[in-house]
């Protein structure tokens, strides 16, 4: 019940309610020292893009460029997947909206061969997080779920297999929304065989743009793009995405 001299939150616009619920919800988590990845976090990444957004990325974990900027997706993955919406005829800021699984950065750990990697979150450390991360979803009502990394899929769809097995692959999450598991963009700009890999890529997301063209109009019809009057106009074929490691 609204307190006296309140509107009821169902009675407010969808961008506000959105708003408050966003607010609210960042402020119970906002100190999180929930688990010991506190410790050593410069930033905790809640997330970035508009709220009504009918696109939603989760990274499965937080990276050294997202802890140095404190957003996610940042460094070179993120300007790839900003460059591809763009050809795409949409708007990062005003389509999409980005947050992390585990929302504070992992340390690294020693390898066998003498080398400094960063570790993955612990099944403890992603079920803290998973809370906020849900309570997101159900705020931004994505029509389109895009799940970085084997640690989204698993903890967000319940697949414990290998990504191998089913990156590129899509399936139903919830009644209005479908989810695809892909790897990351990070690892995209590195390796001999890196244009062939953003050539892949590019193509999932003209599926992306594909499926927000049909279901994207029934399930999410008040989307800003719509009324902007997007429509999906697939570009030509393209090697080289023009986005680099370095």
């Amino acid at each position: 019940m609204a307190l006296s001299g309140q509107l009821p939150l169902v009675s407010l616009p969808p961008q506000m309610q959105a708003e408050l619920r966003m607010s609210g919800l960042a402020g119970h988590w906002g100190a999180c020292n929930r688990c010991g990845l506190c410790q050593r976090r410069r930033h905790m990444i809640w997330g970035a893009g508009s709220l009504r957004a009918p696109i939603m990325i989760v990274n499965s974990t937080t990276s050294g460029y997202d802890n140095q900027n404190g957003t996610p997706l940042a460094g070179p993955g993120g300007e790839l997947v900003a460059h591809i919406l763009t050809r795409l005829g949409l708007n990062p800021a005003r389509d999409c909206y980005v947050t992390n699984l585990v929302k504070c950065l992992c340390p690294k750990k020693s390898e066998e061969d003498g080398t400094l990697r960063r570790r993955l979150p612990t099944h403890d450390e992603v079920e803290v997080c998973k809370v906020a991360v849900e309570e997101q979803i159900k705020i931004i009502d994505p029509c389109i779920l895009i799940l970085y990394g084997q640690q989204a899929s698993r903890y967000l769809l319940g697949d414990p297999r290998p990504l191998a097995k089913f990156a590129g692959h899509w399936r139903t999450y919830g009644k209005r929304c479908v989810a695809l598991s892909a790897y990351g963009p990070n690892g995209l700009m590195m390796g001999d065989d890196s244009v062939s890999k953003q050539a892949t890529y590019f193509n999932l997301w003209l599926e992306t743009a594909e499926k927000l063209n049909l279901l994207g109009r029934m399930w999410r019809p008040d989307a800003q793009l719509f009324q902007d009057g997007w429509a999906f106009n697939p570009p030509a074929p393209i090697g080289q995405l023009g986005v680099s490691a370095c």
